[in-house]
């Protein structure tokens, strides 16, 4: 008898199922950035069948403003330089859009040149952001926020704003010491 366990390789409807079942859009493009097939959120976020989609070019999902971002994106991948996350706004079937971050990258496996697309809904993200903006900004006391070592404002609230006479823009990157007499 022989006590290992029998190994074998994962099917094709494995892969599947987890691709389906991903919690974000998953898209596969190839180097022209036509889509190749999607999973079934694309459905359940933007309003898309995913069988709709294949030979569709994949910046039509994102808002006009965005096409030239991923366009840098896949030029970027396609001479092999990883590329950072960026946020976007995707463009669902009603034609109002959706706050979310996109990363593509390389299928390793292939030499063919196909990319993995994720796109993750983050309007919740931009939910919990506006909360705590409107929350920062209804506390009685005049609020700075800087960074640790430097002294420079990268936050403040409405009353540090009406204290010092600044608008948001004007504090931020601002040493604090230019609108306080005590040092950071």
């Amino acid at each position: 008898m022989n006590s290992e366990p029998e190994r074998t390789q994962p099917s094709e409807s494995l892969y599947r199922h987890m691709f389906d079942s991903a919690p974000d859009v998953l898209i596969m493009i190839n180097r022209k950035g036509d889509i190749q097939v999607a999973n079934s959120r694309c459905r359940d976020v933007l309003g898309m069948a995913p069988g709709d989609l294949p030979g569709q070019p994949f910046r039509t999902l994102l808002a006009s403003q965005n096409h030239s971002d991923f366009e840098v994106m896949l030029r970027g991948l396609c001479e092999g330089t990883e590329m950072p996350e960026v946020e976007v706004a995707a463009q669902e079937h009603n034609g109002s859009t959706v706050p979310m971050m996109l990363e593509i990258r390389s299928v390793e496996e292939e030499a063919s040149g196909r990319f993995m697309v994720r796109l993750r809904d983050i309007r919740d993200i931009k939910m919990l952001e506006q909360e705590y903006r409107n929350l920062f900004d209804s506390i009685g006391d005049a609020v700075f926020i800087g960074e640790p070592v430097s002294g420079l404002m990268v936050q403040a609230n409405r009353q540090a704003c009406d204290l010092t006479g600044y608008h948001l823009g004007e504090l931020l990157g601002k040493d604090y010491g230019a609108v306080h007499s005590e040092t950071w």
